[in-house]
């Protein structure tokens, strides 16, 4: 297998192949000392006990951060990240901050809920409440200080509910609620009305909204125009995110209906197997990975990574270790990782690290000392024994492949060693 890379790590054991030979490395996971090989012992190897199945083989690195840990409300419903890489989040308890080291809890002056939030390139830091929609900007002290423009609306307007978006195009700022799309210049405020206007983003180049009856639509000019002349999403069909994918696609998500193409003008439905499953776990919202992989969160099934054909790449659940299963937002940041935004509690999921983690005994998670790749499978010694799963020829990272682990017979106990010698596997055990 020459020239590729399982870019994964077991605990601290990062395993590199070369075209040549296989380069194990044996640490211990917690002290970081390198364990040397004990006793090799050939034994027969025979699979017993089959472990939790995994989705992929190796999960990035993921960081929990619990309610306690930011002192801020349970839900997260937006994520936005300025220029300067400071995280902002709109939290049932108002305008959330994180620095990278420190949290910070800014209250809107009703004390709401925020909904939206959106940190242009301006500085300042849109956001979209109950009933209240304004900007955080820094003072001369670099204190963040709210400013309100609801009033900038007719008396008769200011009795909206949930700004459920905040977007920016064409140097202007759009919120909208329900019944209304506001665009504001700078200045003063235009509305657009509607019986219920289901969504609202950018989109590559245009602005979308889902009007519960006339469809999609695209901001143009000042107007709102149809953006579909072939086909239409289901009646009554919930829209959560639109992303431009690859050949001019643009990829729509909807709650409980599915995925949905729009290429030019035209909409077909993006129905696969994998689709179809994570249809079922109610997609929430959606966000591009990179040029083939795109994140859809949902509401009961945690994250789940497709590419652009439909196919199944990868799962963040909380079996994989995220605080649980109920996504509201999600947002890829500068440095290419994924932030999860729970329904209660926040997730930081390290996916651009090239180090990824191998948990072969399911939750328990115990120590690893030893990993080799012998006959197109991969054996990781752990403190309980030998794991072993198939790994994917045909993939240029290994990290990548579906496996489920079992138990090799003979092998329970302590293994401090994995040689291969002759085409055979050599063992090095607590017991001989």
């Amino acid at each position: 297998m020459p020239g590729r890379t399982i870019r994964s790590c077991f605990f601290t054991c990062s395993i590199i192949l070369t075209s040549s030979y296989i380069r194990a490395a044996m640490l211990r996971c917690k002290a970081h000392h390198i364990i040397l090989p004990l006793l090799l012992c050939c034994l027969l190897f025979v699979p017993t006990v089959k472990i939790t199945a995994q989705n992929t083989i190796g999960i990035p690195t993921i960081i929990n951060y619990p309610k306690e840990s930011y002192n801020a409300g349970n839900q997260n419903w937006c994520m936005s990240q300025d220029s300067k890489g400071i995280l902002y989040i709109a939290n049932s308890a108002g305008l959330l901050s994180f620095d990278g080291t420190s949290w910070r809890l800014y209250p809107l002056p009703n004390r709401t809920i925020a909904r939206s939030v959106l940190a242009d390139s301006s500085g300042r830091i849109y956001i979209g409440g109950q009933g209240e929609i304004g900007y955080f900007e820094a003072d001369a002290l670099g204190e963040l200080r709210y400013h309100s423009l609801n009033p900038l609306l007719p008396r008769q307007r200011n009795d909206f509910a949930d700004v459920w978006s905040t977007a920016r195009f064409n140097g202007h700022v759009f919120f909208r609620t329900t019944k209304m799309i506001l665009e504001y210049d700078g200045k003063g405020i235009k509305i657009y009305e509607s019986a219920n206007w289901a969504f609202m983003g950018t989109c590559g180049n245009e602005l979308l909204a889902n009007d519960a009856e006339r469809g999609l639509m695209t901001f143009n000019n000042g107007q709102w125009q149809s953006r579909i002349q072939t086909g239409r999403l289901p009646q009554n069909a919930v829209m959560r995110a639109a992303i431009p994918i690859d050949n001019g696609r643009i990829l729509i998500a909807t709650l409980m209906d599915g995925l949905f193409l729009l290429r030019n003008d035209s909409l077909s439905t993006f129905d696969t197997p994998d689709t179809r499953i994570a249809a079922g776990k109610n997609i929430f919202g959606a966000t591009l990975l990179s040029d083939n992989h795109v994140a859809l969160i949902t509401t009961l099934g945690g994250c789940v990574v497709i590419d652009n054909s439909g196919h199944f790449v990868q799962q963040f659940t909380k079996k994989e270790g995220i605080l649980n299963n109920n996504v509201l937002s999600v947002l890829v940041d500068r440095d290419h990782n994924l932030w999860l935004g729970l329904d209660n509690g926040i997730n930081l999921v390290t996916y651009s690290n090239a180090i990824k983690n191998i948990y072969a005994d399911g939750d328990d998670r115990n120590s690893g000392y030893s990993s080799v790749i012998h006959n197109g499978s991969l054996y990781l010694g752990l403190s309980t024994g030998v794991y072993a799963t198939r790994l994917d020829p045909g993939l240029s990272d290994l990290s990548y492949s579906m496996g489920k682990f079992e138990l090799i017979g003979n092998s329970k106990g302590q293994v401090w060693n994995l040689a291969s010698v002759d085409n055979q596997l050599f063992l090095g055990h607590n017991k001989g």
